[in-house]
């Protein structure tokens, strides 16, 4: 959030555009489907590799209790990139259809920013 900041501090032109991901699952296979054509074996095999998912960390030899991840995909999926990028896909077209003016983005300009609100138990 500093850099958006330090922009509109600087008058330059300023964009934040927040997501809200929890009901992404439904929406992004039925994206996937309608905007990608994406086949109904490879919806299937996407929703059984989404769906039910359990996580935990380990470091070293210890563990955290496995939980069940609600939404998005497992942190180091290899799917994790293309699946958001496929989610987030309309976003440029929303922008316009509200008279906004998208100018070309130069990646050394642009920045992306994840924030992911999490539950932590502090327990020992």
């Amino acid at each position: 959030m500093d850099s958006v900041y330090t922009t509109a501090d600087n008058k330059k032109a300023t964009m934040l555009v927040g997501l809200d991901i929890s009901a992404a699952f439904d929406m992004l296979l039925q994206r996937l489907q309608t905007d990608f054509r994406v086949g109904s074996a490879a919806i299937a095999w996407l929703h059984s590799y989404l769906a039910d998912r359990q996580q935990h960390v380990k470091l070293g030899q210890h563990s955290s209790a496995t939980m069940l991840c609600q939404c998005g995909v497992p942190q180091g999926s290899v799917l994790g990139p293309l699946l958001f990028t496929a989610y987030v896909s309309p976003v440029y077209d929303l922008i316009q259809s509200h008279g906004y003016v998208v100018p070309p983005v130069r990646p050394r300009h642009a920045a992306v920013h994840r924030d992911e609100h999490e539950r932590y138990d502090a327990s020992p």
